[in-house]
């Protein structure tokens, strides 16, 4: 029995209902044609086209689809913002009207036999911005079934040759691009007057309707940043109340300010403020910006993966965005600096995310000759996806200067060293991340930002691999972004078999069309890294202000984690202690173990002030030395066992032969007092 494949194409247009005039004459039921009427109403109507010649069981379905090629989102990996889905459809022009029931047409039946359809169409609308669906169908025997339906925008419609129309359309994602829309939107106002650099109210032309509810923004003139803390006015004229001082704090973050005098005319634009706020915050004020509705994103879906794999900075995100940058950059940094995957999901039109993480469930296996098609497999390694060390800056305080090294006060850099000597990859290659303004100082910050630095120097220092290969419909029994396990013969082992336990990212899934529907597959595989998907323990190879959590590469269930600090002093740098639990699950047991006469010891504490004679001839009295550090800190929540000497047991892998030490840091030497002798 034949299998037939066929596509229907649905475009949604809005037709006017009621009364519809142009220049006193019957217009055509659209609202370009119906400019009489000031709102006229309207409805949706779908008009359907296909490609297939056969009895279709629905009904007003024009033969005009002469070719559909899609594009399907491509994902980076963890790098940043996916690809857009684009689709582009030639339709075959034909004698008709697409509005055989308006006014006009009713009147003139002349008109129908009178140009041509889509010429018609896209004179009579706007079809930028209108929904438009491409579904797949197939036909066994008697029996019609929809395969899938993707979901798009249209962006331009326009004549093609012999006779054809050309329809371009993207996925949603489109309304951020770099060429329309920015973050924050461009709102502005300008000075009504002179602006002392003490003033505390400034009156603007502008909209109230633009600053109100004023909680959420910013004044921000030159590189002056005025916090609201009242707005009024009208439809033309708004007066803030301002706060301007040179530095503040916002939520856990220190800001420092440049006030100034502004004259009249002087533009004053409007940013948004986050204080103790989530990432999925700033991910919706993006979205609202852009026009991006609810109803195009999977809010609930995004907040759950945010939720899971980011939990950890939750409430904690404070950051000013003082200047209209394009949303798609924004995006791209906001992707990066955390290591989420975003695009759409054409199938149901919405924006998803994903997180990018060793730690992820394995969807589906798939072996080569079974659920692969056999010799479809397609494997390389580039040398661009290859990085053994991870660099980020962040925590800017001064936000209104450059982006200049200098002008960032924090960093995190993760190195794994196993594969860079001259008997491996014989390289050290360092992936600077894109500076983050969102992060600041604030402790869950700090671990957020070597979470990601650590995630990607263990994904990417052993080189990963394409690995792309051809599944036909039955067997497409997973999604973009998940993972998957690949068996597959030309990918061998040590000894020549095929390479067990290889797991990779769907990065893109494109639909092909021979005989039957086969979809190409790309991937990129996971590193297996130590403590991860091989299940051995994690070796650590930082020696201050480890973060246990983060070297885990942010596991996201509670079990039993192993650390070996092997044969070195483990201290204190920068943080308040050398080792911190972190932000495990709670009820998770980490269990840290010495061996080989490793330290863990945290920073002695600063030795106080000796005394001092004053010019005036009194004394200044020598001051006491500060306290001590701390060597460990362990998680509300978390079970840690230090293991110092003597056998462990069997901690799951293995038992252990501890060998360390635990030294408290001793506090400061107070300053020595001294005789003057004149």
């Amino acid at each position: 029995m034949s299998i037939y494949h066929y596509y229907i194409i649905e475009i949604d247009l809005p037709v006017v209902t009621g009364a519809c005039t142009i220049n006193g004459a019957g217009g055509y039921s659209t609202p370009l044609t119906c400019t009489d009427q000031a709102d006229p109403v309207t409805e949706i109507k779908t008009y359907k086209f296909t490609d297939s010649a056969l009895i279709l069981r629905e009904s007003d379905i024009y033969l005009a689809v002469d070719r559909v090629a899609e594009t399907t989102p491509r994902l980076k990996a963890g790098n940043g913002l996916a690809s857009r889905a684009t689709c582009n459809i030639t339709f075959d022009d034909f004698i008709n009207d697409p509005n055989e029931d308006s006014p006009a047409v009713l009147a003139d039946q002349s008109i129908l036999k009178r140009g041509t359809f889509f010429g018609k169409l896209k004179a009579r609308n706007i079809l930028a911005n209108k929904a438009i669906r491409v579904k797949y169908y197939k036909r066994d025997g008697a029996t019609d079934s929809l395969v899938t339906t993707n979901n798009y925008i249209i962006t331009d419609i326009k004549r093609g040759g012999n006779n054809t129309w050309v329809l371009t359309s993207k996925d949603v994602l489109d309304k951020a691009d770099d060429e329309k829309a920015q973050f924050p939107k461009v709102i502005t106002g300008r000075l009504s007057g002179e602006l002392t650099v003490g003033s505390t109210s400034l009156t603007m032309e502008a909209d109230i309707s633009d600053w109100s509810p004023f909680a959420g923004y910013i004044a921000v003139i030159g590189k002056d940043l005025l916090i609201i803390t009242n707005a009024s006015g009208t439809s033309t004229s708004v007066t803030l109340t301002v706060v301007r001082p040179s530095s503040f704090t916002l939520g856990s973050r220190l800001i420092i300010n440049t006030p100034a005098a502004h004259i009249t005319g002087d533009e004053v634009l409007r940013g948004r403020v986050f204080q103790n706020s989530s990432i999925y915050n700033v991910l919706q004020a993006i979205f609202l910006d852009v026009g991006i509705k609810p109803s195009e994103y999977d809010g609930a879906g995004m907040q759950i993966e945010l939720d899971s794999w980011l939990g950890n900075i939750n409430n904690s995100i404070d950051c000013i965005f003082y200047e209209a940058v394009e949303a798609t950059k924004v995006l791209n940094q906001l992707c990066a600096t955390f290591m989420i995957d975003m695009w759409t999901d054409t199938k149901v039109g919405k924006v998803k995310l994903k997180a990018t993480s060793p730690w992820n469930t394995t969807a589906a296996y798939l072996r080569e000759d079974f659920e692969i098609i056999y010799d479809t497999v397609s494997i390389e390694e580039p040398r661009e996806l290859h990085y053994s060390r991870a660099f980020m800056q962040y925590d800017k305080r001064a936000l209104t200067l450059n982006d200049d090294d200098g002008n960032y006060t924090r960093s995190s850099f993760a190195i794994n060293t196993d594969l860079e000597g001259p008997k491996f990859y014989d390289e050290e290659k360092v992936k600077r991340i894109s500076k983050s303004i969102i992060l600041s100082n604030r402790q869950n910050n700090v671990e957020s930002a070597d979470l990601t630095v650590t995630r990607y120097a263990q994904r990417f220092s052993n080189r990963p691999q394409k690995i792309s290969f051809e599944v036909d419909e039955a067997d497409l029994i997973f999604e973009l972004a998940d993972v998957v396990e690949i068996l597959a013969n030309e990918n061998q082992d040590f000894a020549g078999n095929a390479k067990q336990g290889v797991r990779a990212q769907v990065t893109q899934i494109t639909p092909m069309y021979r005989e039957g529907r086969r979809y190409k597959v790309s991937t990129v595989t996971y590193n297996p890294f130590v403590g991860g998907v091989d299940g051995q323990d994690f070796i650590i190879n930082s020696t201050s202000d480890v973060n246990l959590f983060t070297e885990s590469g942010g596991v996201v269930t509670a079990d039993t984690y192993n650390f070996i600090l092997d044969g070195q002093a483990f201290g204190q740098n920068q943080l308040s202690q050398a080792i911190t639990a972190g932000s495990f699950p709670s009820g998770s047991i980490v269990n840290l173990v010495c061996i080989n006469g490793a330290i863990i010891v945290g920073k002695a504490g600063d030795g106080g002030n000796g005394a001092e004679q004053a010019g005036s001839g009194s004394n200044i009295p020598a001051t006491v030395g500060t306290a001590g550090g701390l060597a460990l800190k362990g998680t509300a929540g978390t079970t840690v066992n230090v293991y110092l000497n003597g056998n462990t047991g069997d901690l799951g892998n293995g038992s252990y032969s501890a060998d360390g030490y635990l030294y408290a840091p001793s506090g400061g030497g107070g300053g020595g007092n001294v005789n003057f002798d004149f």
